[in-house]
Formats: structure tokens, C-alpha cells, sequence
């Protein structure tokens, strides 16, 4: 299941009946073949985007740029229909404005009498439009070994078909976003950036669901380092303009001493750089100080800024932020926090850390904003706060 249809089985699961009288637009932009059609797929989103804060629409979130999602109530009908002549201008094909009319790349579904459609639609793997050109020359992430029912040790030969495998592969349906929001007091959550990140058990799962990658720390350092790059190149290549400002990246500290980094640095605009956060690992500072302070030179140089990532509440104490010259720390949430939050010390170290540049992350509940906000935190990252975005959205 891509993005786009994992948003448009979100927004069908929490449909009310109010809701079920509007429409989705389906609109399929590869299909029109223009040569110039990516200068202009920026300016079609800025249209929607600008619909949507006057409320007007929903825009359904799609990571395959030409391809979009449009929700809008039954009484905006002449809204969108005046929008979607809009596009057409922009784009250069005849205009039309009529909704129902056959086309080539768009469809208009009546979500009270298309439900069914829609979530097949958003189901069906099948379903979806192919990619992009560009995006034809990569290859699908497939097994690097036969399935099997045991388990399969994690050796540098495996290693080097992952590597392999990795190197060829289309990326873009395991690259997740989450955002991280500012939530004060009662206020709606405002996303100050989104991270970038393919989930490493979603990796396992497409390459090698019986091998235990965690077995060898080393393999699995050298096999984060190939990921890391992958990701770089799929960021600095993306043909929307997606990723180039407002986003966070896992990634090594070896990684951003290598050249791979130095071409995604030239596909960054100066001006972005500064709201481009790199979250580097508190284990990876500290297994080798020396490279991890030619790392920090290089990136506050070229002005970007960094977290301390994987932070939890029994290394914190022990984090020096100041001397490490990091802009935010990320701070693990669980029920150990709980317990540590009761004790002064720890809030003590809280507050000697600055509790505004600390993101508590992997919040799954409720529970973990009302702490956050008893010991001062404003800034949050999980799926609660995701879920939280999105009925802000909706």
C-alpha cells in the first residue's frame, strides 16, 4: 500500500455522515504526458493548498507528486470546479468544467454511492497509477532470499546483497513522514517540520523477513550507512520539491563526512538549509568524538542544524547539549518516564537542558502530552500527534 492510499484509507475510515454527501477528486496528472508538466506541478499544489486553508477542500497527502486526492463538501461544487479550470490553464489542456465529464486524467466519485470503489481504490495495490518516469528506472524492493520458516544468520555475504539489492531499488513506498508539532496548552498542534525516514522493520520485511539484522551491531552500522545514502539520494532527486526545506533526517555521522552528503548538500538552496534538521544518533557521537566534531563543523558551516537522537531518560543526566553544541534533543517517551518524572532530580536535569528544544518522541497516548506539559515540554512527535494533525485537517 503506497502513501497516498494509506491517507485516502485513513480519511474513509473516519468519514462522518455529513461528510459522506461530499466528493473525493481523483486527479492523475502522468496521464497527460505533458514535457512540461513538472515545472508546473509545484503551482497546481499551491492552488489546492490555498483552497484548503480557506477551507474549501481537503488535499489527501500523496508522496507520488502527479497524483492527488481532493476532498470537498457537496456545497462547494462551484469551488471546485472553478479551481480544477484553474488547473487546466495552468497546465495548457482545453478547459472544462464539468465534474462529471469522462476523462482522462481526472475522476470525480460521489463518496455516498462510491464508497465501495473508493476503498478498493484504496486497498488494491493494483490500483494506483504507475510512477513517474524517473521513477521507472529503479527497481521494486524485492527478497534477497527465499522464504523460509527459520531463521538466517546476518553475515557480511548477506550484507553485501542487501547493499546490492539497496543500491537498485526504488525506495519511495517505504519513505514514511511524521511530523513534529508544537502542542501548547490547549491549542490545535501547529508541525514545526516533518522526518524523513524509511522504517527499518518495513526494510527487513521487503528484504529479508527471516534474517535477525539486529544479530551483528557492525553489519547492521554499515547496512544504516548504505540506507542513509539511498535516502539522501532520494531526497536530493525528488522531483517534486518536496523535500527541500522543513524536514528532519536520520543519519550517521560517517554518512555526513562522505561525498554522498556533499551532492545532497548542493541540491539544498543556502536559504533552506537552516530549517533542515539532522538527527544523529547519541550512540554514533560517542562511539567516535573526533569524526562526530568534523561532522558538526561541516554542518553548522554549511548552516544546517542537529538533534541528539535516541535520548532516554536514563542517559539524558548524562548529556551535555551545550558542549555538544546541539539545537534539540530527542527525548524517548515510555512508561519508565512516569516513574523518573516524579523525582526532582530528573526535573531538575530537564530544566538544566532547556525543556523547549527537547522533542519527546514515540508518543502513543494522551498520557504523554499531560507530562510533557507538566514538566514543560512543548514539542511532540508519534502517532497520537499525527492523529491529532489530522483531525485538525479534517
Amino acid at each position: 500500500m503506497t502513501l497516498l492510499q494509506e491517507s485516502l484509507a485513513r480519511f474513509l475510515e473516519n468519514l462522518t455522515p455529513s461528510m459522506e454527501k461530499g466528493f473525493i477528486l481523483q486527479l492523475r496528472l502522468n496521464d497527460l504526458k505533458l514535457p512540461n508538466l513538472s515545472e508546473n506541478i509545484s503551482e497546481v499544489k499551491k492552488l489546492f493548498q490555498i483552497a484548503q486553508k480557506s477551507k474549501k477542500c481537503q488535499l489527501l497527502y500523496s508522496f507520488e507528486p502527479n497524483v492527488f486526492f481532493i476532498y470537498f463538501p457537496e456545497s462547494n461544487q462551484d469551488e471546485i470546479k472553478a479551481l480544477l479550470m484553474k488547473i487546466q490553464f495552468v497546465l495548457g489542456v482545453s478547459l472544462n468544467s464539468d465534474l462529471h465529464n469522462k476523462n482522462t486524467y481526472y475522476r470525480l466519485y460521489y463518496i455516498k454511492s462510491d464508497l465501495k470503489e473508493l476503498k478498493t481504490l484504496a486497498s488494491n495495490k493494483n490500483a494506483m497509477p504507475k510512477p513517474s518516469i524517473s521513477r521507472l528506472k529503479a527497481q521494486s524492493l524485492k527478497p534477497v532470499l527465499p522464504e523460509a520458516n527459520f531463521s538466517v544468520p546476518f553475515t557480511p555475504a548477506l550484507l553485501a546483497q542487501l547493499e546490492k539489492s539497496l543500491s537498485q531499488a526504488d525506495l519511495s513506498n517505504l519513505i514514511r513522514r511524521q511530523s513534529v508539532c508544537a502542542l501548547v496548552g490547549k491549542a490545535q498542534p501547529v508541525e514545526l517540520f516533518e522526518e524523513i525516514y524509511v522504517a527499518l522493520a518495513d526494510l527487513k520485511k521487503a528484504l529479508c523477513p527471516t534474517v535477525d539484522i539486529h544479530q551483528s551491531p557492525w553489519l547492521l552500522d554499515r547496512l544504516l550507512e548504505t540506507l542513509d545514502r539511498r535516502v539522501l539520494e532520494n531526497i536530493s532527486h525528488h522531483d517534486a520539491g518536496a523535500f527541500k526545506k522543513n524536514f528532519s533526517i536520520n543519519i550517521a555521522v560517517k554518512t555526513i563526512l562522505s561525498a554522498d552528503f556533499q551532492t545532497f548538500d548542493k541540491s539544498i538552496a543556502p536559504e533552506d538549509k537552516s530549517s533542515i534538521l539532522l538527527e544523529l544518533k547519541q550512540y554514533d557521537i560517542f562511539s567516535n568524538l573526533s569524526s562526530f566534531l568534523a561532522a558538526r563543523s561541516f554542518i553548522k558551516q554549511q548552516g544546517y542544524r542537529f538533534c541528539v537522537d535516541m535520548v532516554d531518560s536514563d542517559s539524558l543526566p548524562f548529556l551535555k547539549p551545550d558542549k555538544l553544541e546541539a539545537d534539540f534533543i530527542k527525548l524517548i517517551w515510555n512508561a519508565e518516564l512516569l516513574k523518573k518524572a516524579q523525582t526532582q532530580s530528573f526535573i531538575q536535569t530537564l530544566k538544566a537542558n532547556n525543556p523547549s528544544r527537547i522533542i519527546l518522541c514515540r508518543v502513543d497516548d494522551k498520557r504523554a502530552v499531560e507530562l510533557g506539559h507538566a514538566l514543560g515540554l512543548t514539542l511532540f512527535q508519534g502517532y497520537y500527534i499525527q492523529k491529532l494533525l489530522y483531525q485538525k485537517a479534517k
